[in-house]
């Protein structure tokens, strides 16, 4: 029984050495394959004389322009009107605007919204 045994563990021992001579073997010729190809690096550091500014997104919450409102509509926002004067203004844009917004054309409705020039009146990138 004992023979048996010693059998068996000589030959567990003998394929795990031979699995990890396989192993080391496919290892050498993998890595001699990687190698055998050329290597090309090419690295061009510069600075421009200008920088190209980042592209960001300003967002406001208010999507209509108060003035346009007004403008637009004097008989219901306008200074003489009743309407402004009972609630806020903000309440009555809710309450009267979204009927007649979907109503306007595109252009109108770019019109309506604030401008790029009015929100950021300067912006200047300073380089380090």
């Amino acid at each position: 029984m004992k023979t048996r045994v010693k059998v068996k563990s000589v030959c567990l021992f003998l394929l795990k050495i031979l699995c990890l001579t396989g192993f080391l073997w496919q290892g050498v010729k993998f890595l001699q394959l990687y190698y055998s190809y050329p290597t090309s690096v090419q690295i061009d550091i510069g600075r421009g004389d200008t920088l190209e500014f980042p592209a960001i997104t300003i967002c406001h919450t208010n999507r209509l322009r108060k003035s346009f409102v007004e403008d637009r509509w004097p008989e219901v926002f306008g200074e003489n009107s009743t309407v402004g004067k009972r609630r806020s203004l903000a309440f009555d844009l809710m309450q009267f605007l979204p009927n007649y917004y979907i109503n306007l054309t595109l252009e109108e409705q770019i019109q309506a919204g604030h401008q790029i020039q009015s929100l950021v009146p300067r912006c200047t990138c300073e380089r380090t």
